[in-house]
């Protein structure tokens, strides 16, 4: 008996295009290590190699799924875009955590002797995907990078981190920063 695929089927991504995404952002991941190690010399970070494989496996299927499901044209689903692969990055990058500190000591007594109500090594995460989102719509829209505004950083990081954020609301979120990167109009007055 022989199978035949309809004409429009749309392959599930392969162990080398997963490889070549992992390897990607295994260089991203200890790029951003090294320059918070430069601004923080005293952070140990590392990042565990399975969980970044898993968030790498995790986002393509994603994005896979959205390809099969809601994408008509052939064409249309040859390559995902930059906002659908922002999303799911982040998604499982906050989900999964593959950064993780060394040091932190794990002693109530200890723990409770440093601790620092003002403490943001807890988003490294959030800051992580966040970073590489923006890099993915920063080539995008043709940009060296992308800053978001202090506040508005502050927002994403806080919703990220404490709130339950879908990725449709991501999707729409990536969308709005895509078209203001490309100084396109959100508003009209």
């Amino acid at each position: 008996m022989s199978t035949t695929l309809p004409s429009d089927y749309i392959p599930r991504f392969t162990r080398d295009e997963i490889r070549k995404r992992f390897g990607y952002f295994s260089e991203c991941c200890q790029e951003y290590l090294e320059f918070f190690k430069s601004r923080h010399p005293t952070w140990e970070l590392q990042f565990d190699p399975l969980v970044l494989m898993n968030v790498s496996i995790s986002a393509m299927d994603d994005i896979w799924r959205w390809k099969v499901y809601h994408l008509r044209e052939p064409q249309e689903r040859r390559f995902s875009d930059a906002i659908k692969r922002a999303t799911y990055f982040t998604k499982w990058l906050v989900k999964l955590r593959p950064i993780h500190f060394v040091n932190r000591p794990v002693v109530s007594a200890e723990f409770l002797s440093r601790f620092d109500k003002e403490e943001t090594t807890l988003l490294i995460n959030e800051y992580f995907a966040i970073h590489s989102s923006l890099s993915f719509l920063a080539t995008d829209a043709k940009r060296d990078k992308i800053i978001l505004a202090p506040k508005t950083m502050g927002r994403l990081l806080y919703h990220l981190h404490y709130r339950d954020i879908t990725s449709d609301s991501l999707m729409i979120w990536y969308q709005l920063v895509a078209t203001a990167a490309k100084n396109e109009l959100i508003i009209m007055r």
